[in-house]
């Protein structure tokens, strides 16, 4: 199509374009006149009918996918903050710097009132593709920001995938229809295509896409990922501080990661798997050891730099958390060391902040939280109780062990005292009940407590029934004459087992004593407080990755949280793919493969020109908002 001339208007929007030369730093502004409602409906009635609607065109496909491959180089600061709730869930709150990518595309929106507000499309992240709960988004004064319609959103999905490929070859039909499988297709449909293009059952087309770095990169991100796009206004600029919040739920029991290397050098990854129970479990149950909760942070990658923030469920205590975020698949460079985030802290803590930059893309990211009761509540009290049903019984033991006349009362009186004691630890560890993650944390403790409680009215079953069934013990209360030896062996053993709880509830007290007291602070902390010794700093710095794992537990089960956001699944790329990546796609004005077979501004290059997939119409760029004031259309 010549210079000046107008597209065909298309059922996505009107499209005209015209050719605009600029320099690569400043890429031409790619926009179309249309109402993302009335695309994701018309998409929905589509679908209705048994078809899907087409992808967008290339050129959005190319900029959107440019912009999530450098998500760092305009999205500064990731701030997330995660709390538990009620022992089932897990907020999840994060706030998003970002500046707006120059090659952002433009919807033009038609307001009631006849004007129109033209909005950048961003890719704020990659979701996992399941349903999302309580998910919110917000601008900087907290008005809601209305996701894009399940079509729409496939629409422009597609359009990655096929930009990909167009970077080898022009996509095809079969290249097409797999794309349309893989992102638009429920589960069986989506797995059979995968299916296919493994076994290479497919063409020759996506045969050879099977090598293509960028395609099979852009495969590995879509193939159980969304991207989540927002919309935002152009007259608010560039520079934007977006809120996003959603709810998951935890399920509380140990889990181990699977992190195995294939022989072709990739690293597959697969969270939550079921951990075997074992001793480890029951220490953590019973306090003696802290409860290893871990955390999916797979979006500190999508940001230069990432803050993670903890905070504690009431009546828990943070004893130690670790950040740690790279690719199991790099090897060490000359200098035998790995690029990859850590950051880690001790200490007894009600919030904790981890800190990682610069994470690199197709990194492996990861938190890890070692909890714990407080000491000062109701261990404290359980401690004290079970101390005092050991004294008790153990002077109810002495008793009837040495007393060789006791006073015919005596048993009465000890009937009495034994069900006073196990009356008020009732009551005293009543006092201080614990609901949520708390209550997960002490089920151990709890049941420690409840025997101990139980022990005193055991023993005065003892001397109550043994004063019923026995002919001499009737004679015990009247008569200056010892105990029976089964009552004797009885009492001793109650005695013991109250002596043995109140060890153990003793150890987990001073364990948690020492956790308290043992402060690592973190890299990024330099107060002039106190700093942990600089042989561990330098021993910690000079760790690889694989040790990085090991020495702080993350190949250890753990309580496991899953990210609702999208992680990666296979791990093989390196610097230096996606580099070639970001030159494959390029920019409109390089000359590259892509830009010559696929130009918006060259329609007739373009088999998408009269289909709804050709929506859109380059122009040359507007004074930044930022700078002017709102920009206006031509």
């Amino acid at each position: 199509m010549d210079d000046g001339s107008e597209g065909r208007a298309a059922s996505n929007g009107s499209a005209t374009t015209r050719t605009t030369t600029a320099p690569a730093a400043d890429p031409p502004e790619l926009e179309w006149a249309a109402d993302p409602i009335k695309l994701a409906l018309d998409g929905s009635a589509l679908a209705r009918g048994g078809r899907v609607p087409e992808p967008f065109c290339i050129e959005v496909g190319r900029r959107l996918l440019l912009a999530q491959l450098e998500f760092s180089r305009w999205v500064l600061r990731r701030v997330e903050t995660v709390s538990f709730g009620e022992g089932r869930s897990v907020l999840r709150r994060t706030t998003i710097e970002l500046r707006v990518p120059d090659e952002a595309p433009v919807f033009v929106i038609e307001q009631p009132d006849g004007k129109t507000e033209s909005c950048w499309l961003v890719p704020l992240t990659v979701m996992k593709r399941r349903t999302l709960v309580d998910f919110h988004l917000a601008k900087e004064d907290g008005t809601p920001i209305t996701p894009l319609g399940l079509r729409l959103n496939q629409q422009l999905d597609e359009s990655m995938l096929l930009a990909a490929a167009a970077t080898l070859d022009p996509p095809g039909e079969e290249v097409r229809q797999f794309a349309e499988q893989v992102v638009a297709g429920d589960r069986e449909v989506v797995e059979a295509a995968i299916r296919r293009y493994e076994e290479a059952r497919w063409g020759r087309q996506l045969a050879r896409l099977r090598h293509h770095a960028l395609f099979v990169m852009t495969l590995d991100r879509l193939r159980y990922n969304f991207t989540q796009y927002v919309l935002l206004p152009q007259g608010s600029g560039r520079h934007r501080l977006l809120s996003m919040s959603f709810v998951e739920p935890v399920a509380w029991r140990y889990q181990h990661p699977a992190l195995t290397r294939e022989s072709d050098g990739r690293w597959l990854y697969e969270p939550m798997k079921p951990a075997p129970w074992n001793l480890g479990h029951l220490a953590s149950e019973l306090g003696l050891v802290p409860t290893r909760v871990r955390l999916q942070i797979p979006a500190a990658e999508h940001a230069a730099s990432y803050h993670l923030e903890v905070e504690a469920p009431p009546g828990v205590r943070i004893v130690a958390a670790t950040l740690l975020a790279g690719r199991p698949h790099e090897p060490e460079h000359e200098d035998g060391r790995q690029r990859f985030t850590l950051d880690s802290q001790r200490g007894d803590s009600l919030t904790v902040g981890l800190h990682g930059v610069e994470v690199p893309q197709n990194s492996l990211c990861r938190a890890h939280l070692e909890l714990r009761v407080q000491r000062m509540g109701w261990l404290t009290t359980l401690l004290s109780v079970t101390v005092a049903v050991m004294l008790v019984l153990g002077t109810l033991a002495g008793h009837v062990l040495w007393q060789e006349a006791p006073d015919p009362d005596q048993d009465t009186n000890a009937v009495v005292l034994l069900i006073a004691t196990s009356a008020a630890a009732a009551a005293f560890l009543s006092q201080r009940d614990f609901t949520g993650v708390a209550a997960r944390l002490i089920v151990g403790m709890r049941a420690v407590g409840a025997a101990s409680m139980a022990l005193p009215v055991v023993a005065a079953g003892v001397l109550t029934y043994e004063d019923v069934t026995r002919p001499e013990a009737l004679q015990l209360l009247q008569l200056p004459e010892p105990a029976s030896t089964s009552t004797k062996a009885f009492i001793s053993f109650l005695a013991l087992a109250s002596a043995a709880l109140c060890a153990l509830v003793a150890v987990t007290w001073f364990r948690t004593r020492g956790a308290e007291k043992d402060v690592v602070t973190s890299p990024w902390d330099q107060s002039r407080q106190a700093r942990p010794d600089r042989d561990e700093e330098a021993r910690v710095k000079e760790l690889s990755y694989g040790e990085a794992l090991k020495e702080y537990g993350f190949r250890e089960p753990a309580v496991g949280v899953r990210s609702s956001e999208g992680w990666h699944h296979v791990y093989r790329w390196l610097d230096p793919d996606f580099e070639q990546a970001s030159e494959d796609l390029g920019q409109p004005s390089d000359d590259r493969g892509i830009v010559r077979r696929y130009p918006c501004v060259h329609q007739s290059g373009c088999p998408r020109v009269g289909t709804d997939a050709c929506a859109a119409r380059v122009r040359a760029r507007q004074p930044d908002p930022e700078a002017t004031a709102a920009p206006g259309r031509d």
